[in-house]
Parts: C-alpha cells; structure tokens; sequence
C-alpha cells in the first residue's frame, strides 16, 4: 500500500479509537452501560467498533459480551434495583415480596367489610352484599339490598354470609351462600342501628348503636340463625367492633376508647388491659391482639376472667399508617394499614414483613389455611399466599 495512505488511515483508526474511548466513557459515567459497547437496545449484533484490527485481532471491544445491549442502567449493564433504598421488607415493584404478588379475584367498586368460607369470598358495597368462588370459574354474585352502605359481614360454619344494616328495623340480614335470597332479621327498637356483626356455631351476633338516629340506645344484640326479634342482653354500649373468643364465654367489643367484655346478662362491662387506644381488634381462640391509635401491635393470652391474663401485654411491632383491620390464626398475625399507598403486614412468630405494597386504601382483611385476602376501597378485592 502507497505509505501516504497507510499512514492517512492509522490516523483515522486513531481519531475513530479515541472517539469510541471517549463515547463508551461518558456513557459510563451516565450509567448507561457498563464500559462496553451495549449496541442496539435488545440487539444481538455486536458493537459497532467491533471489526478487526490492522494486525488481524478483534477491536478493542470484538462482539463484546453486552452485544445483545443492556435495556436500563445498573451495575454491569444489567437492570436497576427498583428496591434501592427502600426499607427491608417494602417493594415498589407491585407490592411483591418474596417473589409472591398479590392477585386481584376480583375489580369490586368500593368493597368494605369481607369475610371468606371455604368457598367464597364475601364482600359488602353501598348497597349490595357480593361474593366471588375461590376455585373453579370465577363466578361473581351479588344481591342488592335496601339499606345503604352495609356495615360488616360474617359467614358462619355451613357457609351462609350475614350482614350488618344500618336500618333500625332490620338488625341483620341472613342470605343463602348462593346469595339468591337475603331475608330481613328486625332489630330491637325503631332508633338502634347494627355496626358490626359476628356468628358462632348456633348465634347470630349484632352490636349496635344509636349514632343518628336519636336517643336510641346501643348494646349488644343475639339471634339464632331462625330467629326474627334479636333478644337484647348488653345496652348502653355504642359499639364499633364485635367479636368473641371460644376459650370462655365472653364476648368482646370496641367503644370508642377501650375495648370491653362481659358475659350475657351481665351489667358489668371491663376494659380490657391494653396500653393506648385501641383502633382495631381481633381473637383468636384465647389470644387478643389490638391495634392502637399510636400504631403500636399489642396482644395478650386471655384469663377465664376476661381481661389479659395478669394484665400482662407484648407489643409484636409498630405500624407506619394508621391499622383499619387485625386478623389472626395459629399461624400468624395479618394487618393492614390504610390510605393511598397501603401495606399489609404478616408477623410470624417475632418476624414481622410487609407482605403488600402499593395497596388502594385497603380497608379488611380474612384469613383461610392458604391465602389473606383484604379489600381495597379503590382497587377490588385481592389475595396473596400466606
């Protein structure tokens, strides 16, 4: 080759070598990349300064190993950390964890209060009760009611849902699980509405108050399954949550301030043992675990007497929002702690994760042996491995 050419084209090959040096550097630096020529975004082509050398050896950087281009930045070419920097336990990336994500069963407008059988999962609207099968099609159901806004819902052994009314004169309402038919039980007076609602083995219980609609009172209210007029047995209480435990014979409420028990009959109301104010509650068999208004987990073992076995509680973590719902069984404690962007949260025995991000407001949680299911006022109703 003529000596002026080899010479014009070494100092080609040097002004192009210094190029490509100073183009893979400054995409270092920006973090697009890592050093070597990425090519074409999902390309399987080598980098462009790929051909061989004057001596017959591959360029500098050949068919580099990032040929097929990386697609974000990151260590090594490969995709970024979308966890960086967010607390252990917390996913931006849907709310997964441990490669679980949550499901949606199904898009409910503005579910509250749900409860799970062993066949569905129940759920209540403005003015509708609705249900979707948890195996086979997923076959949704719903039986529009009179009153607005229902208030709780729970299923008893056979599978059958109830439902807590705010109408004064229908304490509950009973369906069959198919939710064909809903029927009316009636409440005790014209003025007390139902807030909530809890069943056992053979009895339907309401817990009441008279929140506007007058001088009504409140209390605690019992009907069997084929019952029509509840039989009142604890009055002057407003309460908000009802529960009860199978240890002993107690059962369990939440007024604003404390939470309170009693047996039936009773006139004497305690408060159970907690520190703060409690915001939510759940039992199981003889354990009681409160969610505080300073968002702090406390629970207790139960006494024969009712209140926290020698008044003696554990605190098991600390929320970061606000707990609207507790659930519990043998196998763990389920919270769910509310607003735009909530969380449900799982502690097994003294390890507590956040199992759910990104959550739309959620607002009640249910257990069964193998999933939480909770809803979310802005994004239906939604399920996770437990």
């Amino acid at each position: 080759m003529n000596l002026r050419y080899r010479h014009r084209d070494r100092a080609f090959a040097l002004v192009a070598m210094s190029l490509s040096a100073a183009w893979l550097g400054c995409n270092t630096i920006l973090g697009n990349g890592d050093g070597v020529d990425p090519g074409d975004s999902g390309s399987t082509q080598p980098g462009v300064d790929g051909a061989p050398g004057d001596d017959g050896s591959p360029g500098t950087d050949g068919a580099g190993s990032d040929g097929g281009g990386d697609t974000g930045p990151g260590p090594d070419g490969d995709a970024p950390d979308v966890d960086a920097g967010l607390p252990d336990g917390y996913a931006s990336d849907g709310g997964c964890f441990e490669d679980v994500c949550p499901v949606q069963l199904y898009p409910a407008v503005a579910p509250q209060r749900i409860a799970v059988s062993s066949t569905a999962v129940y759920w209540t609207t403005a003015s509708a009760i609705q249900k979707v099968n948890l195996a086979g099609p997923a076959m949704f159901a719903t039986s529009p009611l009179t009153p607005s806004v229902l208030h709780d819902v729970a299923v008893n052994s056979a599978g059958a849902p109830f439902v807590a009314t705010p109408t004064p004169t229908k304490a509950f309402a009973g369906c069959t699980s198919d939710l064909t038919t809903c029927s009316p039980y009636y409440g005790v007076d014209s003025t007390t509405i139902t807030t909530s609602i809890t069943v056992d083995t053979t009895t339907v219980y309401v817990g009441l108050s008279d929140d506007g609609f007058g001088a009504g009172v409140g209390g605690i209210n019992t009907a069997t399954f084929v019952g029509t007029t509840p039989a009142s047995y604890l009055v002057n209480e407003h309460v908000l949550d009802l529960r009860l435990t199978s240890a002993n014979t107690k059962t369990y409420w939440r007024v604003a301030g404390a939470i309170h028990y009693g047996d039936k009959g009773s006139s004497v109301w305690p408060a159970v043992t907690i520190p703060g104010v409690p915001n939510a509650f759940f039992i199981y068999q003889d354990q009681l675990i409160a969610a505080t208004t300073g968002q702090t987990i406390y629970t207790c073992t139960l006494a024969s007497t009712g209140d926290c076995a020698g008044g003696t509680t554990r605190s098991i973590g600390a929320a970061k929002m606000p707990v609207t719902a507790v659930v519990a069984d043998a196998n763990g404690i389920y919270w769910i702690e509310g607003g735009a962007n909530g969380s449900v949260v799982r502690c097994k025995g003294s390890s507590c994760d956040v199992i759910a991000t990104n959550q739309a407001s959620p607002t009640d949680i249910a257990l069964d042996a193998t999933n939480v299911y909770w809803s979310n006022d802005g994004g239906g109703i939604m399920k996770r491995g437990r």
